[in-house]
């Protein structure tokens, strides 16, 4: 039987929700799904019985050692853009719980974009010729040939977290979702942690630290970025996640990890220009204090700050 608690860590995207499932993942009373995200509930078909999905969930995503444990959880930032499959898992997990990370979309997006290129789902480099497909990727056109779902490229409205945010309570419980916030978190991540531990009723482990993850990356080849990411004949699976998790991997994960580590370099987004920024706030605006009227908490600021156009973090 699956652990009496289950969460998941539903996005948003560059909120530092992969430093957030890391901890999680190594708590002694959670189980953690391989992959971190499985995207499971993002890709069903309509209509499927809630035990059956059940049953294929666990069975295909979780070690059946560790389903003793207390909690359960996954992280897939697709579920905060997919009513669907945010409905799918209130039939099959009417108790579960939702961990949901809000960030100012003034940074949440250049990351966002700097993200897709280095996951080859974007190839326009300059953030806001990107912003400008839009429209045409929406219709189709000016789509990568590596994308593979043109919807990742929609930045208005992976930037629309109130709206999004609005969905999710309409679906489940208020009770139900706990809101972070990314400034919260790049603070005090500890304090943040133990406040998202008493959410889904577990003990302190005593972590005195939360290392950041996702820092903005860039690789030096992009044939071997692709070889390396997306090896030819090689499926992306969970098998093969589960085969990247264990101390001692077969021959072929070290050596791509090593090729991969090599071809990456560390970089910058750049910063916003003033028209960019005026824009961003202007399409956003409404949004935001619609999520401030959710969350309980103005956010305002974050179009108000004098520097918004100074990158203040690259690292997430």
């Amino acid at each position: 039987m699956p652990p009496r608690t289950t969460f998941f860590l539903a996005g948003a995207p560059r909120c530092g929700t992969t430093a957030l499932a890391r901890a999680l993942s190594e708590h002694k009373d959670v189980c953690f799904s391989l992959p971190k995200e499985t995207h499971f509930f993002a890709l069903l078909p309509a209509a499927l019985d809630p035990e059956l999905l059940k049953r294929e969930f666990v069975r295909k995503f979780f070690d059946p050692a560790q389903l003793d444990r207390k909690a359960m959880g996954e992280a897939s930032v697709s579920y905060l853009y997919s009513p669907n499959a945010i409905r799918a898992i209130d039939q099959v997990f009417p108790d579960s719980r939702f961990l949901i990370v809000i960030r100012n979309p003034l940074e949440m997006l250049p990351s966002y974009h700097a993200k897709m290129l280095f996951m080859m789902e974007e190839n326009e480099p300059d953030f806001e010729t990107a912003w400008r497909l839009q429209d045409s990727r929406a219709s189709g056109l000016k789509i990568p040939r590596r994308c593979r779902d043109p919807r990742m490229l929609q930045y208005r409205e992976i930037g629309r977290l109130g709206f999004h945010v609005a969905t999710l309570f309409g679906i489940v419980q208020r009770r139900r979702v706990k809101v972070i916030h990314y400034e919260d978190f790049a603070r005090a991540p500890v304090a943040v942690y133990r406040e998202v531990l008493g959410f889904l009723g577990l003990d302190d482990d005593d972590r005195s630290s939360i290392p950041r993850i996702n820092s903005t990356k860039a690789y030096r080849s992009a044939l071997l970025h692709e070889l390396t990411t997306r090896p030819p004949g090689v499926r992306v699976s969970v098998k093969l996640a589960r085969m990247k998790a264990l101390d001692n991997p077969p021959l072929f994960i070290r050596a791509l990890r090593v090729l991969r580590k090599a071809n990456v370099k560390p970089t910058q987004w750049r910063p916003l220009s003033a028209a960019m920024r005026d824009e961003i706030v202007e399409t956003l605006r409404d949004d935001v204090l619609l999520l401030s009227s959710l969350v309980g908490r103005d956010l305002r600021d974050w179009f108000e700050r004098p520097d918004d156009s100074v990158v203040p973090n690259q690292r997430g």
